[in-house]
């Protein structure tokens, strides 16, 4: 999976772009990542991933969970280690909180 969130962060960061020329995401990924990330929790939870989202990814930090967001074909999709739910949660709470 090399198209991922942590690899667009860090060309986001260089100021590279990532071999597909991508170092950004599309709206068709922000709104796949928001639909795999913001289900099951709060309103207020949702309203500030969204937030997030929009923000460029140059600001973001890098943690390694985010090599298993992958983007294809214009969505996101997570791959879990041992216990989705929890990671699913993890990576929501690193984004918001990043």
């Amino acid at each position: 999976m090399d198209d991922n969130l942590n690899n667009r962060i860090y060309c986001a960061k260089q100021g590279t772009k990532y071999p597909g020329d991508r170092a950004d995401i599309n709206e068709n990924e922000k709104s796949a990542l928001y639909a795999l990330l913001g289900t099951r929790c709060r309103a207020n939870t949702r309203a500030k991933l969204a937030r997030r989202l929009e923000l460029p990814l140059s600001l973001w930090p890098t943690y390694g969970i985010y090599n298993r967001v992958g983007f294809f074909n214009n969505g996101a999709e997570y791959c879990a280690g041992q216990d989705y739910t929890s990671e699913i949660a993890l990576v929501r709470k690193l984004i918001i909180e990043g």
